[in-house]
């Protein structure tokens, strides 16, 4: 009842939400079931936050069983949106957030169903919104189509994500199988993506959707299955991208994400030259904080030599 009294309030509700999730692992098992219940609700909600508050809620209460009739509901809702005549309603950003989330926890129905997900993200949301429909002067207020692309992207990451984890879990340490052919045609369909709109497009809007394919690109370089399947002339690509994209926000973005990794340890030093280049940026800010980052970079790796 406290929940749905909540329900006035986006904002309230959203709180809520969390204080859940963290809540959680306190509440009793047999009350799991009956509170499922309303969170589902919001899990199918238009919403995308109040969406993903809910689903992460769910997952709090059943940890990392994903096999409960409840995700299967969630699924269904969820996958049913993902149609044309929903490209342009902002109801279609929730359910692939939704769809997303559970294919990274490798959910079955998601990925018996994962196919059908990925063409649709493929072939009507990345396809149609190629060309920029709609330009804009703020790079904290980009359109809509910016936001729907960035979300297919997400989940083309996600699915190529889960699939590298995979491919470790199931291959010993040292032990060469071929390549996955899921990686290969995700990071091709990426670097392709990347490709088409650098050629017909620029402005904010365009360099919005780049960025978003280089960080998800950067993102899955961190496994080694995936890295494996970035050649050098995808790697190329990327390095052309970080220092001559037009937008200093977007050069900022992919500078930020390379240097986050890096600084993980997650990202071989090989990818270091991403960093480096920006040292060199036209924009002063953005050099200056590339300088910072890679004397860290530097730093870090100093201490783990120190310290062998």
């Amino acid at each position: 009842q406290w929940i749905m009294d909540q329900t006035q309030s986006s904002t309230g509700l959203l709180q809520t939400l969390k204080l859940l999730k963290q809540i959680a692992p306190s509440i009793d098992p047999n009350d799991a079931d009956t509170l499922s219940t309303t969170l589902v609700s919001f899990a199918k909600t238009t919403t995308a936050n109040i969406r993903q508050a809910a689903l992460e809620a769910i997952e709090a209460l059943y940890g990392e069983d994903t096999t409960s009739e409840v995700f299967n509901e969630i699924f269904k809702s969820n996958l049913s949106k993902l149609v044309p005549a929903n490209l342009d309603r902002m109801e279609l950003v929730g359910a692939l957030k939704a769809c997303r989330w559970l294919v990274s926890k490798g959910h079955p129905l998601a990925l018996k169903n994962v196919a059908q997900i990925v063409t649709f993200v493929q072939d009507e949301v990345i396809k149609h919104y190629m060309v920029e429909i709609q330009e804009t002067q703020e790079w904290s207020d980009v359109p809509y189509e910016c936001i729907i692309w960035e979300q297919g992207i997400k989940l083309i990451r996600a699915y190529a994500e889960y699939t590298a984890k995979e491919y470790q879990r199931t291959h010993t340490a040292g032990e060469k199988g071929p390549p996955s052919n899921v990686l290969i045609k995700m990071i091709d369909f990426l670097t392709s993506s990347l490709q088409k709109v650098a050629q017909k497009t620029e402005g904010i809007t365009a360099s919005y959707k780049l960025c978003q394919c280089f960080k998800a690109i950067i993102k899955l370089a961190c496994y080694g299955p995936a890295r494996a399947c970035i050649k050098p002339a995808k790697y190329m690509l990327l390095l052309g991208l970080v220092t001559m994209d037009g937008v200093a926000e977007s050069r900022a973005e992919m500078r930020e994400a390379v240097y986050k990794y890096l600084r993980r340890g997650l990202l071989p030093l090989t990818y270091a030259p991403l960093l480096i280049l920006c040292v060199v940026d036209s924009d002063k800010k953005n050099a200056t904080s590339a300088r910072q980052q890679l004397g860290h970079i530097v730093h870090y790796y100093e201490s783990r030599i120190v310290s062998i």
